[in-house]
This record gives C-alpha cells, structure tokens and sequence, in this order.
C-alpha cells in the first residue's frame, strides 16, 4: 500500500514559492503597470474536469497609448461575472496583454511569512494528534 506524507512545512514552502512567484508578477505591475479602467467584455468558459469549470472574465479597456485591449485574465471564477462590469486593471505598458485586476496583484507577503512561521507549531499538534495519516 502507497502511503503520502505531506508535512505542513512541505505544504508552507510551496505556498511561499507560488507567494514568491505572484508577488513578483505582481510587483512589477504594481511599480511599472499603468491602471485603466476596464469592462467585463464575456467569460470564457474552461472545463477543468468532467464536473465542472471555471469562468475567465475577458476585459475590455484603453490603454494611454489610445489602443484598445481584450485580454482574458488570469484568473478565473466559479461563477460568470456579469457582463458589463466596471473594475480597474493595472497593466504592463511594454506588454498591455499583461493585466490583471488591480486588487489580485497585492499580494501581502507577511501573510505568507505568518504562515510559515507558524507551520511549525501546526506540524507538532497535527503529528500529536492520533488522526489517520494519508
């Protein structure tokens, strides 16, 4: 029988490298990226399974270089989002296909070095408790 062993820790360093990564993805818009205010052009449906999927809001915005952009974001949603939806985007001038909405690109990295530091003390009361290992 196949037995997996996943430590908190395990778990805590992938959530600090995928932190790291969406940090600095975000960072660069954050100090490079020009906001614009965008509308919710459709939802792109994706089937990620043979239950369900996911809904990818495709924006609509101009850039200050007076060009439009439809872009499909990077994240997507249970549920469509209306169509017609104002929200503000930041986006990379070099690369105005590089948007995301304003709010998902803040990554707080205190939260995640909270969450590391404490995976530790996690790690002890999960393996002192008497749960079934998986």
């Amino acid at each position: 029988m196949y037995e997996l062993r996943i430590s908190i820790i395990d778990v805590s360093a992938i959530f600090i490298v995928v932190g790291a990564k969406l940090w600095q993805k975000g960072n660069h818009l954050l100090t490079k990226g020009k906001k614009a205010d965008a509308i919710i052009f459709k939802n792109n449906f994706n089937r990620t399974g043979s239950d369900g999927g996911m809904y990818y809001p495709v924006v609509r915005f101009l850039t200050d270089k007076e060009e439009w952009i439809t872009q499909e974001l990077s994240i997507g949603y249970s549920s469509a989002k209306s169509e017609g939806t104002k929200l503000e985007v930041l986006y990379d001038p070099g690369d105005p296909t590089n948007v995301e909405v304003s709010s998902t690109t803040q990554v707080n990295p205190n939260e995640l070095r909270k969450l590391y530091m404490i995976s530790p003390f996690l790690k002890r009361i999960i393996s002192s408790s008497h749960l079934p290992r998986v």
